[in-house]
């Protein structure tokens, strides 16, 4: 069981690592010598469903593998992207895995926090309205984008009890560690 659970993580970060890539190259245009990252085997098959979303969706990226931060509710946390789709502004995460309800907590912890801080600068940068949340599901080949939103195959919820449920959760995870050190 653990070495499953670990070749899945690896097999996530490995996705997510090529999908960051090509996030930071996208709009370089291919004469800027930046070299375009190469999948490899093992992310392959779940960038080519990416690449999938990407031509059907035609997401405007707004931010890509930002940080997160909520002084006032002591978190802080890294999205994956937020991005127009459809006209419309979206938080997306995404996963290699099962599509999971705590999912739902994440988006709403994201779009909770204070704002977005980005490495060796001061400056705390708003986070944009979102509209829409989604889990990007890659596939081997394909995806399935489950949300809030129109753009949705499959609808879960991500509104304002998810957001209190999240904070409840941070607030108590706080409570217990001061409990621990008392």
């Amino acid at each position: 069981a653990v070495a499953a659970v670990s070749a899945a993580s690896r097999r996530g970060s490995a996705v997510h690592g090529q999908i960051a890539d090509i996030l930071t190259t996208l709009g370089t245009t291919l004469g800027s010598g930046i070299v375009r990252p190469v999948p490899t085997a093992e992310a392959a098959p779940y960038v080519y469903g990416f690449s999938m979303f990407l031509a059907e969706h035609r997401p405007e990226f707004i931010h890509s593998e930002q940080v997160v931060l909520s002084p006032s509710h002591g978190y802080g946390g890294r999205f994956d992207f937020i991005a127009k789709i459809g006209g419309r502004i979206s938080l997306v995460d995404i996963k290699t895995g099962k599509l999971k309800a705590s999912h739902r907590l994440q988006l709403a912890g994201y779009a909770a926090a204070d704002f977005i801080g980005k490495p060796d600068d001061p400056k705390e940068y708003p986070l944009p309205r979102i509209k829409d949340f989604y889990v990007l599901l890659l596939r081997e080949g394909s995806y399935e984008l489950v949300g809030t939103g129109p753009a949705a195959e499959q609808k879960f919820v991500v509104g304002p009890a998810e957001r209190r449920h999240f904070l409840t959760l941070a607030k108590t995870y706080h409570a217990a560690k001061a409990w621990e050190t008392a």
